[in-house]
C-alpha cells in the first residue's frame, strides 16, 4: 500500500524523515508516536497527517534516494560504473545515520520488509539516473537491481561505521554478474534480430 507520507509536500516528508531519524537515534523506535516527531522537527502535529510512524521509512528512504542527484551524475561510459557510483552514494548518504536505521531495524519486526518495498522504487531511481530505466531491457531491470541492493545494504550492516570493505565487495561482484548477464541478454537480442523474417529488400517485415 502507498505511504500515508505520500500526501504531505517534499518538505514537510524531508522534516518527518528528519525527525525520525533524530528520534530513532536516541531513543530507539518502540513506541514511538507521531506527535513525537513532530515536536523534534518543531512542526504542529497536523502538519504530519495524515501519516503514522511507520511512514516514515518512506520518507526515510525517499530522501536517501534525493541525495543520489546532488552532485552532478556519473558520466562514465560503461554502465557498470555508473551504476557503482550511484549505488554507492546512495549507501554514504545512509551511512551517518547507521545508528538510528540500526535502531529502526531492532525495535519495528516489519522494518526488513519496508526497505525491500523501498528497494524497487531505489532500483527504478537508480536505473533512470544511469540512463538505464527504458529500452528493451529496461522494466526486465528494475528487480534484479533492487536484488542486488538489497544484498548490498545487508552487508553494508555488517561493516564498521566508516568502513564500505562489504559494501564494495557486494557491490562490485553483483554489478559484474549483471553486467554479464546483460551481454548475453544483448547477444540473445541481436541473434533474434537476425532470424527475423525477411522481404526481398534485405528489410524485416514489419512485426518481426
Amino acid at each position: 500500500a502507498m505511504s500515508r507520507s505520500r500526501f504531505m509536500d517534499a518538505k514537510t516528508r524531508s522534516a518527518l524523515a528528519e525527525a525520525a531519524l533524530a528520534y530513532a537515534k536516541e531513543h530507539g523506535w518502540a513506541g514511538v508516536r507521531i506527535d513525537q516527531l513532530a515536536q523534534l522537527a518543531g512542526r504542529p502535529v497536523a502538519d504530519f497527517h495524515p501519516a503514522a510512524p511507520s511512514d516514515a521509512w518512506d520518507a526515510i528512504e525517499e530522501q536517501f534516494d534525493r541525495e543520489l542527484a546532488n552532485a552532478s551524475l556519473p558520466d562514465a561510459p560503461e554502465a557498470r560504473e555508473r551504476l557503482f557510483e550511484l549505488c554507492m552514494r546512495r549507501f554514504e548518504a545512509m551511512e551517518p545515520h547507521r545508528a538510528a536505521l540500526a535502531a529502526i531495524q531492532r525495535d519495528e519486526f516489519l522494518a526488513r520488509g519496508w526497505a525491500i518495498a523501498a528497494s524497487l522504487r531505489t532500483a527504478h531511481w537508480i536505473l533512470g539516473l544511469a540512463g538505464l530505466a527504458d529500452g528493451a531491457f529496461g522494466a526486465l531491470r528494475t528487480g534484479p537491481m533492487a536484488a542486488l541492493l538489497m544484498r548490498a545494504r545487508l552487508a553494508w550492516e555488517k561493516d564498521t561505521e566508516g568502513d564500505f570493505a562489504r559494501t564494495l565487495v557486494s557491490l562490485d561482484r553483483d554489478l559484474r554478474r549483471a553486467e554479464e548477464a546483460q551481454q548475453d541478454l544483448d547477444r540473445l537480442s541481436a541473434w533474434l534480430r537476425g532470424q527475423s523474417p525477411r522481404r526481398p529488400d534485405g528489410q524485416a517485415q514489419d512485426g518481426a
